[in-house]
């Protein structure tokens, strides 16, 4: 059975920063590029592992962005994106929940490559 990536992460290192990380902070922060790399990351022991994404952009620059929002780890969950596939993520805005709390929302474009190994 081949492993999937969304089933069993595993740890990454935390260390860097700077800009290569992608933080969605304002509506309309954006990234696209081709994954080159999907691993786990957990903010605190104990916490879920949510994926932590590296891209390439078009313009070659190297952009991380972790996926801890509900929204954006729900629809890559869905999508499951692949290394190799083009990924475009934006943060839209916010959105109250239930239990009157802010969530963000982005919208995701995904375009797998086409011969990815047993798909």
């Amino acid at each position: 059975m081949t492993r999937n990536i969304w089933d069993d992460f595993e740890p990454v290192d935390d260390s860097g920063g700077g800009d290569r990380y992608v933080k969605f902070t304002e509506v309309g922060d954006h990234v696209e590029g081709v994954i080159t790399e999907i691993v786990a990351h957990s903010f605190n022991d104990g916490d879920p592992l949510r994926p932590s994404i590296t891209v390439t952009t078009p313009r070659g620059e190297v952009r991380e962005f972790r996926a801890s929002q509900i929204n954006l780890f729900g629809q890559l969950r869905r999508l499951q994106p692949a290394i190799g596939d083009f990924i475009s993520v934006t943060f839209a805005g916010e959105k109250r929940t239930a239990a009157g709390l802010k969530a963000k929302q982005f919208t995701v474009t995904h375009r797998p490559i086409v011969d990815r190994p047993n798909a």
